[in-house]
């Protein structure tokens, strides 16, 4: 039911997905957003295997109508597993940035200077529950490529764990070097784990961050 037209009092609203969806995702979009809109569906269609709807809401302008109150940037912490939800909640105090921490029910990540929202358990959870609040121009902190995907599709800036900053320049390559992985665990060969994290890649990391938040 791609790109289905559905009137909600004076908005006009075009829907993409599945009726029987286990999840809604909600975007408010202006005429150049939706010339892409069907690009980044298939965006997230690519990154999972989960029946989604995607209602992207007609507006003069998503920036007015979205952030009346705060068009301030908004840092979004994809937690779980996370290594760095201190320091960049430390940074961005510095900068007066906010900061959403995202986790599941396994992983209860509770931090002052933070709003925690906690999901269910389960495959993509975290991931739907970010996009959804996710705007153009706000930071994502993941080491998911797939996510990192959705989130650049919806013109989001995307950090990893180290400090590399994904871009429509390498996230294809990134993608594909996932599936390469996938495949190699399917025939019981695994990659190398990561090692031991050491206070370089601390301080990449936050040499990145604050190179990006120096900006907003």
């Amino acid at each position: 039911m791609d790109n289905q037209l559905l009137q909600i009092q004076n908005r006009t609203c075009r829907i993409y997905g599945t009726a029987s969806a286990e999840y809604l995702l909600l975007q408010m979009v202006d005429e150049h957003d939706l010339a892409g809109m069907e690009r980044e569906v298939e965006a997230i269609r690519r990154q999972t295997a989960h029946l989604f709807l995607l209602a992207a809401v007609q507006v003069e302008n998503w920036n007015d109508d979205l952030w009346k109150e705060n068009n301030k940037v908004t840092i979004l912490i994809d937690a779980d597993g996370c290594p760095v939800v201190d320091l960049t909640i430390q940074t961005a105090a510095k900068y007066k940035v906010p900061v959403l921490i995202l986790c599941d029910t396994a992983h209860q990540i509770q931090r002052d200077g933070a709003q925690t929202l906690t999901f269910d358990k389960g495959a993509d959870s975290v991931d739907f529950a970010l996009v959804n609040r996710v705007h153009p121009g706000d930071l994502v902190i993941t080491q998911d490529y797939g996510l990192a995907s959705m989130c650049l599709a919806r013109c989001a800036r995307v950090l990893n764990q180290n400090g590399l900053e994904y871009t429509s320049e390498n996230i294809d390559s990134l993608l594909f070097r996932r599936h390469e992985n996938k495949k190699l665990l399917r025939a019981g060969k695994h990659p190398k784990g990561a090692s031991k994290r050491t206070k370089e890649q601390n301080m990449a990391y936050k040499n990145a961050l604050e190179k990006i938040l120096q900006t907003v």
